[in-house]
């Protein structure tokens, strides 16, 4: 696979799951990889984004795997938008129960163009399963980018 075509990694608010996965794959040598929430502004964990560019349990295990180098600090939990799509070779949203449709909906130019995963969120604050996620998603990215 040609590591220099954008990928697009979609989680709910940019903060946990597509954080995750962007830096991994960052971590694998591509470097075009981007990540965006469908829910960014709404979501639940607003207040603690503006404290925290990246959850917790997402750093904790990124500095165990040794991999915390390939983070950017500087990028805040960030919209979706469709020049985001549509700049993307490929687009991963990660729970296709929890972001099928707000995709469909609010991109459907695009839609069927989105790979959908079966990475659930999990609430924050809990890294046991929190790890549990991430360690899946290795294993999907680890496949899925093989």
């Amino acid at each position: 696979m040609n590591k220099d075509k954008q990928i697009l990694f979609v989680c709910t608010g940019n903060w946990f799951r597509s954080k995750f996965a962007e830096t991994y794959l960052r971590s694998k040598g591509y470097t075009n990889v981007i990540s965006r929430g469908i829910d960014v502004n709404n979501n639940k964990y607003k207040e603690i984004r503006k404290l925290q560019k990246i959850n917790k349990c997402v750093k904790k295990k990124l500095k165990q795997l040794k991999l915390i180098k390939f983070y950017n600090y500087n990028i805040v939990p960030t919209q979706l938008s469709n020049s985001d799509i549509k700049r993307s070779r490929i687009t991963i949203a990660m729970d296709k129960k929890e972001h099928r449709k707000a995709i469909k909906s609010t991109f459907s130019k695009y839609s069927n163009n989105v790979i959908y995963w079966d990475i659930s969120d999990v609430d924050a604050g809990d890294c046991t399963k929190e790890d549990t996620i991430l360690t899946k998603l290795m294993i999907k990215i680890d496949s899925y980018f093989a």
